[in-house]
């Protein structure tokens, strides 16, 4: 019966994932255009390198963010939301090979208030995220050819005054490697920002005067749009760049690979030293023909004192058969995520179709933590299977919603992109439920109908007395300091 129930999950697993493939491998379902094709180009967010929340685009004063008739989408996705991928259009206007140069984009008035918000962009190293056809603006760094970052800076530092970047150099490279004129795609999308002071020359080209951050004062700001042919394929078109990103955006391979080498260190030397413990007793017990569970020597110390206690029903039973079965959701969780990001889809492509996938594949394994929760607490033959099932369902998501809803405030308070409303979190938290719990409830039915694991060894019927441990050897203690060892 269980692997039905696998079979079962894996095939909801596969339906979720195959409607949404082709949107994540990279470069997947570029749009095609011809020439004069209106090209759109969107808003994502404000990011940072040094801050760790992004922040909303439309609550500072920038080019785009007053704009009364940007189009939004009508409901947006709640997980565009958590992603920060809810994305608007600009007033940038531009038709497919039609280049543009020194065209005005807007006007700012820096008053104070207005001073103090780009003072703030401009010190935490925000960065305005664009983006066209699913694909996110890229600058090269002057210093290091070959090598790019994410956005379009607001400004910077100069002889202790802040200026702005007011000239945007946009390049949207296309490729036409099939020779057909109405089938182009869009490759790439690179930006050069400029400071230049619009008020001493009107002029793009040769206008040397940087645009320093004054108060009381309009700033004026423009844009090029120029196409450029491109040899670059559209299935890997994003690649170039991801690859060449600098070093704010590089996964932590040190860190992972020490945990993992301490990991494999660790698990090597404990499995090393019990099956020499096990081997030496099963030797010595064979050579005098006696059960090694049978024999009074008194010699017996570690494991063999209490083998006949490790299968004992524990305190707080259910509370212990709830965690290890979402435990064992997590673990298959983990594995359907590290296969998904081997694909390296999310960076690439829109992220919340990512978080999308996961969230509704977390659902339609919910069976599986019903199922062994309820396996394992048919194990010590108890008759609070409903309690289980229970505390199966809310433990985690319980939890979860606590973080988050905390996490949420803080989100909120910082004007984050990622913060979602009160309703939208309702909305999540009825979907959560109202699918995962009937399915937690079938994973349990399914497995209280089996018949009970058969245990190798006799539970006693009193349990032996375990003396006061030491203060190195509490609970609490020891689970800090085994954790303490992968960030060693």
């Amino acid at each position: 019966m269980m692997h039905k129930l696998v079979l079962i999950t894996l095939f909801f697993i596969l339906l979720c994932f195959v409607n949404d493939v082709g949107a994540y491998l990279p470069g997947m379902n570029p749009t095609t255009y011809r020439k004069g094709d209106k090209v759109v180009i969107n808003i994502k967010n404000l990011s940072s390198r040094r801050a760790v929340t992004s922040l909303n685009y439309f609550s500072f004063p920038l080019c785009s963010s007053d704009n009364a008739n940007i189009k939004r989408e009508k409901s947006p996705n709640i997980f565009k939301i958590i992603s920060g991928d809810n994305i608007h259009n600009t007033t940038i206007e531009t038709s497919f090979l039609n280049d543009k140069t020194c065209t005005f984009y807007c006007n700012v008035f820096i008053d104070e208030e207005v001073y103090n918000k780009y003072k703030h962009l401009i010190l935490f190293n925000y960065n305005m995220v664009y983006s066209v056809d699913n694909l996110e603006i890229f600058r090269e760094d002057p210093r290091r050819k070959g090598f790019y970052y994410t956005g379009i800076p607001i400004g910077y530092i100069q002889d202790r005054s802040y200026h702005l970047y007011t000239y945007y150099k946009i390049t949207i490279l296309y490729n036409n490697s099939g020779g057909d004129p109405n089938k182009n795609h869009i490759v790439g999308f690179e930006v050069e920002p400029k400071s230049v002071d619009f008020s001493t020359s009107e002029e793009c080209e040769g206008n040397e005067t940087k645009q320093s951050m004054e108060k009381n004062k309009y700033v004026t700001f423009k844009y090029d749009v120029k196409y450029v042919k491109s040899d670059k394929p559209p299935q890997h078109r994003s690649e170039h760049y991801y690859r060449n990103l600098n070093d704010q955006s590089m996964i932590h391979w040190f860190s992972i690979i020490n945990s993992i080498i301490l990991v494999i260190l660790l698990s090597f030397l404990i499995s090393t030293i019990l099956i020499k413990a096990l081997h030496k007793d099963i030797n010595k017990y064979n050579r005098i023909n006696t059960n090694i569970f049978e024999t009074d020597d008194i010699d017996d110390r570690g494991w063999k004192l209490v083998h006949a206690d490790v299968f004992r029903k524990p305190r707080n039973s259910t509370f212990f058969s709830a965690f290890i079965g979402v435990g064992i959701q997590i673990m298959f969780m983990l594995l359907v995520c590290a296969i998904i990001l081997l694909i390296g889809v999310y960076k690439y492509k829109q992220r919340y179709k990512y978080i999308q996938v996961m969230f509704f594949i977390w659902v339609c394994i919910s069976s599986i933590s019903g199922y062994a929760s309820s396996r394992l607490y048919k194990l010590f033959r108890s008759k609070h299977m409903k309690l289980t099932i229970l505390r199966t369902s809310f433990i985690y998501p319980f939890v979860l919603f606590i973080i988050f809803f905390l996490i949420n405030i803080i989100l909120h308070y910082e004007n984050s992109n990622t913060a979602i409303s009160f309703s939208s979190l309702t909305f999540v938290c009825i979907l959560w439920f109202g699918i995962s719990i009937p399915l937690i409830c079938l994973g349990s039915y399914i497995g209280n109908k089996k018949s009970p694991i058969e245990l190798p060894v006799r539970v006693n019927n009193i349990p032996r007395h375990i003396p006061k441990q030491p203060l190195l050897n509490s609970f609490f203690l020891s689970s800090f300091l085994v954790g303490l060892i992968l960030f060693a």
